[in-house]
């Protein structure tokens, strides 16, 4: 019989760095308290992650068919520019953990219909389908902002 010495108690040790590796260290950013702005509407954008320096990422509502009629359900949506995929997570624990519920690919938006409000319908043609195989994404964005920022992002 093999017998396992149990560890529950035995501390971790961390493993010692080879010579001449450096461990990195993480880039340090100026707090908001030293920082000065100009107005307080831009300090308002820039909390919400309105800024044009910012990542095209946010939490939007999708409009999802259901056999009761259609509903809203709230995703973690972002756009990858080095990819060049617009990604959506179900919750922002899938998007921390990197795991999209869906990708569409940026270059098969073949047009984005805005209604009244903050209503935004992207339709892609993916490649190599038929013209029944189109596929919409509707979204909403809270606020008209937003809309035109998700719609300056998509560059349309």
């Amino acid at each position: 019989m093999l017998a396992r010495k149990l560890s529950f108690s035995a501390t971790r040790h961390l493993r010692k760095q080879p010579e001449g590796v450096t461990r990195k260290e993480k880039p340090r950013t100026p707090s908001p308290s030293n920082t000065s702005h100009d107005s307080s509407e831009h300090d308002v954008d820039r909390d919400r992650g309105l800024s044009d320096a910012s990542p095209l990422k946010g939490c939007l509502l999708k409009k999802n068919s259901s056999k009761f009629g259609r509903e809203w359900a709230k995703r973690w949506m972002e756009v990858d520019d080095v990819l060049g995929c617009l990604l959506y997570y179900r919750t922002v624990n899938d998007q921390e953990r990197r795991v999209p519920a869906r990708i569409y690919v940026l270059d098969e938006l073949r047009g984005v219909r805005t209604g009244n409000g903050e209503q935004l319908e992207l339709k892609f043609w993916p490649k190599g389908r038929i013209e029944q195989a189109k596929e919409r994404l509707c979204i909403d964005c809270g606020s008209r902002t937003v809309k035109m920022r998700w719609l300056h992002g998509l560059n349309w």
